[in-house]
């Protein structure tokens, strides 16, 4: 008959073998189905979305996580081609280019009268 002290030792090892095994397996699985690189970039888009906004005359909700300026960093936008907008009130949607988009939101009324719904990535 084995010992307690045995039984647990073994249940001990068994444990953390289980633990291991799960954690080298859920990082193959998340490399395997690219999780991490959609996670990635949708904290991107994310990012991208709330400098837009921010452009467009709303407020952070943490000022940290923008630029100083509140512009947008040409860099970030290295990636994108297409912005998708609505119009407040009548509800039209319409994709533009992001330079016409930035020429638009100069105007206050039509900052004031659009919101961005999405942006598409070139398409390459």
């Amino acid at each position: 008959m084995t010992s307690s002290t045995e039984l647990l030792t073994i249940l001990g090892v068994t444990i953390a073998v289980i633990i291991a095994l799960f954690l080298i397996l859920r990082e193959v699985t998340l490399w395997y189905f690219k999780i991490n690189e959609l996670i990635r970039n949708q904290k991107t888009t994310n990012d991208l979305l709330q400098k837009m906004y921010i452009l467009q005359g709303g407020k952070a909700d943490d000022p940290s996580k923008v630029n100083q300026t509140n512009e947008i960093n040409e860099d970030d936008l290295k990636s994108y081609d297409t912005v998708f907008v609505k119009t407040l009130g009548g509800g039209d949607k319409h994709y533009m280019s992001f330079g016409e988009w930035k020429k638009n939101c100069e105007d206050e009324n039509y900052r004031k009268n659009h919101v961005i719904l999405s942006v598409t990535r070139a398409s390459i």
